[in-house]
């Protein structure tokens, strides 16, 4: 018989630590991603001038929530730069079943520590984004 291991939560420690300094978000919105290292960049950049041009004053957190890739996702998200003080980007890999749900449950469990606002999740490949 296969033994499942469960976890009470979605993130690591390294993203409770964070989101514990951060205190408070206006906004969350949430990339679940698996190999998607051809488009990760595109996207977060998409989303980071839509935060800007619609959201200036709002403190926003973008979780890049990612199932283990190989091909570099999480390096190639952690390289676009955030030119706004007040966006706050996580890139972490998930806890949990690996799948789509395990993502988002992370994307969530930030989102409902944080008390934000609002909440949007966008695919990981959508390359016909516009901010």
């Amino acid at each position: 018989m296969q033994h499942i291991q469960r976890f009470s939560t979605a993130l690591r420690g390294h993203v409770r630590e964070k989101i514990e300094q951060l205190g408070y978000a206006d906004i969350v919105i949430g990339v679940p991603s698996y190999y998607s290292g051809s488009s990760i960049q595109h996207v977060i950049k998409v989303i980071l001038k839509g935060l800007e041009t619609h959201y200036p004053a709002s403190n926003a957190v973008l979780m890049i929530s990612d199932g283990g890739s190989t091909d570099d996702t999480r390096d190639l998200a952690r390289s676009v730069e955030t030119s706004s003080y007040n966006i706050e980007k996580i890139v972490t890999i998930y806890r949990g079943i690996p799948g789509k749900g395990s993502g988002l449950r992370a994307v969530f469990e930030v989102a409902n520590f944080l008390k934000a606002r609002a909440t949007a999740v966008f695919d990981s490949d959508l390359v016909s984004i516009t901010p």
